[in-house]
C-alpha cells in the first residue's frame, strides 16, 4: 500500500466514518515508507481539515493536526488489526498471524501524548475504533457454503440461484467485541485505548476493557479537555456513565501508588455532581433525594455507589472546591445534596466509601 492509500483508504475513513478498505498487513518497512512519504500523499489537506474538524469539538482553536509519526503508527496499527480480524484462526494467532500481532501491538504502543493538542490529534483517528465494524456473507449452495468477511462474494458464485439453491446470509460483526475477545487482538485495542487516552476516556460505557482514570488523571487536570469530557458526560446523564465511572474509581483507588491519580479523579467526578446541580433549581434534602432515588431505582448498585462516593469526597476534602463557601446559599444547596447521597447509600455503605476514597487518595484527603 502506498501513501496515497493508506491516506485515502485508511486515515480518511477513520476521520470521517466512511468505509476503511483493508490491504496486505503492514510490516516495519511499509511504515517506515509511509512516515518518510506521508506527507506528500494525495488527499493529504482532506485528511488535515476532516481532523481538524474532529480536534475543534474538544479544543476550539485546535489547529489541523500533522500526518506526523504517531498518525502514521496508529493508522497502521489499526488497519492490521482489522486485516487480522479477518483472517480465520485469529483467535489463536501463529505463526506470521502472531508476527502480524505482535508488531502491530507494538506500533500501537506510543508513549504519552505531549500536550493537549496531541491527545486530541489521536483520538481523531482512534476515536472510531469502538464502532468499526464488518459485514460478512456467507453463501449457501447446493454443493457446500462459502464465507467472505468483509468481502462481497463473487458474482460466479451468485449465478443460477434458483437451480444451485444459492441463499445468501449477511451478518455485522462489531470489531471491538470481536477483538477484544482473542488474546493475539485484545492487546492491539488495550494499547490503542492507552494511547488515545481521549477515546479511552469518551467511550466509558463500555465495561471491557475498563477506562484507566489512572493514565488519564493528567488528562482530568487538562481545563479544556476535563470541561469537554464533562459536557460529554453531562450530557449522556448521571445515571447512564455512574456504573462504569464507579468501577474505574474503585479500581484507581485499589492501585498501588495511584493516590495523585485516585485524588483527581475523586475531584473531576465530584466536579460532574456539581455540575448536574446547579443546572437545576435549588432544593432541600428530600427534594434532592427522590430525584437520584429515582435515577437509582430498580438499577444496578453502581449507580448508587456513584452518589455515595460524592457523599464520601466529600467528608474528606475532595468533593467541593474551597471556594463555594463564598456563595452561602449554593454551600448550603450542596450541603442538601451531599446529606442526599448519603441518605441513599446509607450510613454503613457510606462509611465504607468514606474508607475506599480516603485509602485510595491518601494524603489528598482529609477525612473529618
Amino acid at each position: 500500500m502506498d501513501a496515497d492509500d493508506f491516506v485515502q483508504s485508511v486515515l480518511l475513513p477513520l476521520a470521517t466514518g466512511g468505509t476503511l478498505t483493508v490491504h496486505a498487513p503492514l510490516d516495519a518497512d511499509d511504515v517506515a515508507a509511509l512516515e518518510d512519504a506521508g506527507s506528500r500523499a494525495a488527499g493529504i489537506a482532506e485528511l488535515a481539515e476532516a481532523r481538524r474538524a474532529l480536534a475543534a469539538h474538544h479544543l476550539r482553536d485546535a489547529t489541523a493536526p500533522p500526518l506526523d509519526v504517531d498518525a502514521v503508527r496508529l493508522g497502521a496499527a489499526i488497519h492490521n488489526l482489522c486485516w487480522l480480524l479477518a483472517q480465520p484462526g485469529h483467535e489463536a494467532a501463529r505463526g506470521s498471524l502472531a508476527r502480524v500481532a505482535a508488531y502491530t501491538e507494538h506500533l500501537a504502543a506510543l508513549p504519552p501524548p505531549a500536550d493537549e493538542l496531541a491527545v486530541v490529534a489521536r483520538h481523531t483517528l482512534v476515536g472510531r475504533v469502538r464502532s468499526l465494524s464488518r459485514r460478512d456473507v456467507r453463501v449457501r449452495f447446493w454443493a457446500g457454503t462459502r464465507e467472505f468477511r468483509g468481502q462481497a462474494p463473487p458474482r460466479r458464485l451468485l449465478r443460477w440461484q434458483g437451480v444451485r439453491r444459492v441463499r445468501q446470509e449477511q451478518t455485522t460483526v462489531e470489531l471491538f467485541a470481536d477483538a477484544l475477545a482473542a488474546a493475539p487482538t485484545r492487546g492491539i485495542v488495550v494499547a490503542l485505548m492507552a494511547a488515545s487516552p481521549l477515546s479511552d476516556l469518551l467511550s466509558l460505557e463500555r465495561s471491557d476493557p475498563p477506562v484507566d482514570l489512572r493514565g488519564a488523571a493528567r488528562w482530568l487536570r487538562a481545563p479544556r479537555i476535563a470541561r469537554s469530557l464533562a459536557d460529554e458526560y453531562l450530557r449522556r446523564g448521571l445515571a447512564a456513565i455512574e456504573p462504569p465511572l464507579t468501577a474505574a474509581l474503585v479500581a484507581v483507588y485499589n492501585a498501588k501508588g495511584a493516590t495523585d491519580e485516585a485524588a483527581t479523579a475523586t475531584a473531576f467526578h465530584s466536579h460532574l455532581h456539581l455540575l448536574e446541580l446547579v443546572a437545576r433549581p435549588r432544593r432541600d434534602r428530600e427534594g434532592h433525594l427522590q430525584i437520584i432515588r429515582g435515577w437509582a431505582q430498580g438499577r444496578e448498585r453502581a449507580i448508587a455507589d456513584g452518589f455515595g462516593i460524592f457523599a464520601a469526597a466529600d467528608r474528606v476534602g475532595l468533593g467541593r472546591p474551597h471556594d463555594l463557601a463564598r456563595d452561602p446559599l449554593l454551600a448550603d444547596n450542596v450541603d442538601a445534596y451531599a446529606e442526599a447521597c448519603a441518605e441513599l447509600v446509607g450510613p454503613r455503605r457510606l462509611l465504607e466509601l468514606v474508607g475506599l476514597v480516603a485509602r485510595g487518595a491518601g494524603n489528598r484527603a482529609r477525612v473529618s
